[in-house]
């Protein structure tokens, strides 16, 4: 008899270890997926509060009449304006290269697919940001977030203002930005001015996302 009980106990025990060693983390990652827009806004909203930094979030701005430029989030410290984009991206990237078109992506089965290099996309945005608000191109730092458990080989990137950073790793090269000694603080005034003229030209509304 208390074979029998030991035994029945032990199913709901193993069903539970199943779950949270292989499905309990699929779930987790999923969720992680869906809401990195959020974590990594979390993450720079610490920040911001942290150092006292000005920050918008979701800037959608009009490039022309058809054509808009989307940045997740604009972090503007003492030093730099940071221009930061999210992306969140499965499995590993084995080949990538700073300058190269599209970077290889492999998923869990291996198989390989192509996905645009975003640090030549953020590259764009900071060129069409200074032409847009007329900021000078030397106060901008283009920075894109993954996710932490992104595999990836180590890769030289030539310019000094574009980052390809885990999201562990972001507060740290902010840190590194602001701590350089031979460049002069922002003017707060000129920081206000500027956030109230990206205000102005932002398209999002977070309304809109209520009404669909």
């Amino acid at each position: 008899m208390g074979i029998k009980i030991a035994f029945y106990i032990s199913i709901p025990v193993t069903i539970l270890a199943i779950f949270f060693l292989l499905i309990f983390p699929l779930i987790k990652k999923a969720k992680m997926r869906t809401n990195f827009l959020n974590v990594v806004g979390k993450k720079v909203t610490e920040i911001a509060e942290i150092k006292d930094y000005l920050l918008l979030n979701r800037v959608i701005l009009p490039i022309d009449e058809i054509h808009n430029m989307h940045i997740d989030h604009i972090l503007f410290g003492n030093k730099y304006i940071y221009l930061i984009n999210d992306q969140y991206i499965e499995g590993s990237l084995p080949q990538a290269k700073e300058n190269d078109k599209k970077w290889v992506q492999l998923q869990s089965l291996n198989k390989p697919e192509w996905i645009d290099n975003p640090i030549l996309k953020n590259k764009r945005r900071v060129e069409k940001f200074t032409l847009l608000t007329r900021t000078e191109p030397d106060i901008l730092v283009g920075i894109i977030v993954c996710n932490n458990d992104l595999s990836y080989n180590d890769f030289l990137i030539t310019d000094s203002h574009q980052h390809f950073v885990k999201l562990n790793q972001v507060a740290r090269l902010i840190d590194s930005f602001e701590m350089s000694k031979n460049v002069n603080n922002i003017s707060n005034e000129d920081l206000k001015e500027l956030v109230k003229q990206i205000n102005k030209m932002n398209k999002y509304k977070p309304n809109d996302e209520n009404k669909k």
